[in-house]
């Protein structure tokens, strides 16, 4: 992460970089972006107004949830237990309460920055394309998928635009 003038800018690599590990390591449904929300909220406890995040090179499939759970938001299951092992455990996910996110991302531009076009499921989605180069065999990537399309959740824009 770096700061200059009340800009951060923060890469998810920086924090579950995909070429720091050896390819025996990979894991994609126990890494998680949890290190760039925690990135983003120590640029918000040092002042920054404007947060700039290259989204590429993880090694995390984890739709983001890692970053989100760094910010306050909480994961729950359909017995109302609180979920931590994300990725992995989205797949039981029931419901998600932003009652805790932490409410100065609302006071800050965030801009989101990515180097592919790819949709978030589908053949052409990120288990599908992204989960083998992460290490993700058959199986994995159909899980990946599946707690990526988990339907029972309604969708939550608590940053906007983003």
């Amino acid at each position: 992460m770096s700061i200059k003038r009340k800009k951060a800018i923060i890469g998810v690599s920086d924090t579950s970089r995909l070429n720091l590990l050896k390819k025996e390591d990979l894991d994609p449904l126990q890494v998680n972006t949890l290190g760039t929300g925690e990135l983003i909220k120590a640029a918000l406890d040092i002042g920054a107004e404007k947060i700039v995040i290259g989204v590429g090179g993880s090694a995390t499939v984890d739709g983001g949830t890692g970053l989100f759970s760094a910010l306050g938001i909480r994961y729950f299951d359909e017995n109302g237990n609180e979920t931590y092992d994300l990725p992995s455990a989205l797949v039981r996910l029931n419901s998600i309460d932003i009652a805790s996110l932490d409410k100065r991302v609302q006071q800050v531009e965030i801009i989101v920055l990515r180097d592919v076009k790819n949709t978030l499921l589908g053949n052409k989605g990120a288990a599908m394309v992204f989960g083998p180069q992460k290490g993700a065999n058959k199986e994995e990537v159909i899980l990946s998928e599946k707690t990526l399309s988990n339907g029972t959740i309604k969708p939550f824009r608590p940053f906007g635009s983003i």
